[in-house]
């Protein structure tokens, strides 16, 4: 993984996300026994269920760039949608108002 961290680093990512990202593709070689196309999209499954959406987001992202680094010819995963409050939520009607 240092070679990985090195990549990152040449690429100019902070540190913080070196870091992260390193944990991300270390976390995925430990629950991956091969890499394939249904072993990511399984280790995906696992990462929503297991965490909070942007925590898996941020890790999928980090899984992508080692698969680029690996030169891995196979799928890359997507990100999972994060539902965003719609904003009226804190708008009150005339009526209300009143």
């Amino acid at each position: 993984m240092k070679s990985f961290a090195r990549y990152l680093q040449e690429k100019g990512y902070a540190q913080n996300t070196v870091e992260s990202y390193v944990f991300a593709s270390e976390q995925l070689l430990e629950k991956v026994a091969q890499l394939t196309n249904q072993s990511l999209l399984n280790h995906k499954e696992w990462l929503v269920s297991s965490f909070a959406p942007k925590t898996a987001n941020n890790r999928i992202g980090a899984i992508n760039v080692y698969l680029d680094y690996i030169a891995f010819d196979g799928i890359r995963l997507r990100g999972v949608r994060i539902q965003q409050k719609p904003f009226l939520d804190n708008v009150i009607s005339n009526e209300q108002y009143v």
